[in-house]
């Protein structure tokens, strides 16, 4: 009996450039601003997921409402279209040349073969749901810390995007790099993708002139965070971190459910007693992550309960808190920084009272809460002068696996939902951040609730969805911890 192979799957590449960009000027350069080089260096591989019919030409109506919406949205989002490329005079820009496309492919992974929408949905959209993750992205933009295809000295790309059909929907992956544009940043490129698209889909059939909505140059903006100092002045930063040795070498990412009524009930569990300090449900929730995952570490590493923990991290998107003037709305660049607590005069709680049942969750949650009061603006403005007195401020560049064992660092995606976003020919159910094997150590992500069928926002008490990232080793203590799965659902491997 012969061998049966699975038929390579119908694609399309198209080469978008940018809608108007024959007359656009030969070359264009977007300097990079003083927060872009905080972030860490990679492509950041985002999915959105859609349910759609089953019908061919449907499907055809979507790719091109798609391909032209990107060509609408790169002629506004500029910088997405092009490379980061060295400045004469030190330095990086992102560079559009008159000429430079976007790469745009379109897949079917419609058979049976692949996983239908409700497979991936039934799974919680995890990244092990999808497979082999070169199938649904672009292979030259992978995810991975230390990766050359996302080093600035090569000359990497911004932007590309692949949409795949599946039985029942589509999965549309957007790769950007995370210099040109932070989670938030993406987030509001897809609105102004989804209200272009709208706008396309509505005027298909008629005679109608495409009602397009308004677009405001200063999303891009980012002239007040660029400064450029005399090149005598500039000092050397602090030496690039590499991976932290005593990591171990298998971690794995795990997905769980944290139900609304067992988060409400978390964070009266770390309210304190005599309301000297209020938290949010976000706190408590960290709060009581950061326990329970210190709690099945502590012994794995020998770890001194009288010692500091080791490390508390989370971002934090600067858009709310900048003022004189407000930034847009919609800013698609980066303003992302961090609340850390290697960086912090905060005093950071020892592993006991982080790890410890005998102690008041309160006391973790208020240091989350201390930590994330106090990011300010001008906090951010001084770390952003500092940066601007380097020679190579890449130096400066986040590196999640240079922390030690135990630290814990978290980016919260909710700000981030996209759900709903209409697009015409629909909506999308979530979002997720695919990272496939390129697994970074104590990374924790949190996802919004997705939209059920029909548009409603889920069952009553359809909570958060956590991306944990632990130890391999250590999983099924996690697993096994009660108190643990009184609040947390397993929902399986991400």
């Amino acid at each position: 009996m012969g061998s049966i192979t699975t038929a390579k799957p119908k694609e399309e590449t198209h080469h978008v450039h940018p809608s108007g960009w024959e007359n656009d000027p030969e070359e264009e350069r977007f300097k990079l601003s003083l927060f872009d080089p905080i972030i860490l260096v990679v492509y950041c591989h985002f999915a959105l997921y859609f349910r759609l019919d089953d019908d061919a030409e449907q499907k055809e109506t979507v790719a091109t409402v798609l391909r032209e919406g990107l060509e609408k949205t790169l002629s506004q989002v500029r910088h997405l279209c092009g490379t980061i490329e060295k400045d004469k005079g030190g330095g990086f820009s992102f560079v559009k040349k008159r000429d430079t496309t976007v790469k745009y492919v379109v897949k079917w992974l419609d058979t049976p073969e692949y996983p239908s929408i409700d497979d991936i949905e039934g799974a919680s959209f995890s990244c092990k749901s999808l497979g082999d993750l070169s199938l649904w992205g672009l292979k030259e933009m992978p995810y991975g810390e230390g990766r050359p295809e996302s080093s600035p000295q090569n000359s990497p790309l911004n932007s590309g995007f692949q949409l795949n059909f599946v039985r029942g929907g589509a999965v549309f992956s957007s790769h950007v790099h995370h210099w040109a544009a932070d989670l938030t940043g993406w987030s509001n490129f897809v609105r102004q993708l989804a209200d272009n698209c709208r706008a396309i889909y509505a005027a298909r059939g008629t005679a109608n002139k495409i009602n397009f909505p308004p677009w405001d140059p200063a999303c891009i903006d980012v002239s007040r965070f660029v400064k450029e100092l005399p090149a005598e002045s500039l000092v050397d930063g602090p030496p690039v971190a590499p991976r932290h040795p005593d990591h171990p070498k298998e971690h794995q990412a795990l997905l769980f459910h944290l139900p609304k009524s067992k988060a409400a009930k978390l964070k009266a569990l770390a309210t304190p007693e005599d309301g000297s300090f209020w938290v949010s449900t976000y706190d408590a929730m960290c709060a009581f992550i950061w326990r329970h995952l210190t709690r099945v570490r502590t012994p794995y590493y020998k770890a001194d309960p009288s010692s500091p923990a080791p490390y508390f991290g989370q971002s934090v998107d600067m858009r709310p808190r900048f003022h004189n003037p407000d930034p847009p709305r919609r800013m698609i660049r980066n303003m992302l920084t961090g609340g850390f607590s290697d960086a912090s005069p905060l005093p950071i709680p020892t592993v006991g009272e982080v790890a410890s049942g005998a102690v008041p969750l309160s006391t973790p949650a208020g240091y989350v809460r201390r930590l994330t009061d106090s990011i300010t603006q001008a906090g951010v403005e001084r770390a952003l002068e500092y940066i601007a007195t380097l020679r190579d401020q890449q130096s400066v560049s986040f590196n999640l696996m240079s922390k030690p064992p135990m630290a814990f660092f978290v980016t919260d995606h909710r700000p981030a939902d996209v759900a709903g976003c209409d697009f015409g020919f629909g909506a999308p159910i979530t979002h997720r951040f695919l990272t496939g094997d390129s697994i970074s150590p104590n990374m924790t992500l949190v996802y919004p609730p997705a939209r059920k069928a029909g548009g409603g926002g889920g069952d009553d008490d359809e909570g958060t969805v956590w991306s944990i990232t632990l130890e391999k080793d250590l999983v099924p203590k996690l697993l096994e911890d009660r108190e643990w799965s009184e609040y947390f659902e397993y929902r399986g491997v991400d």
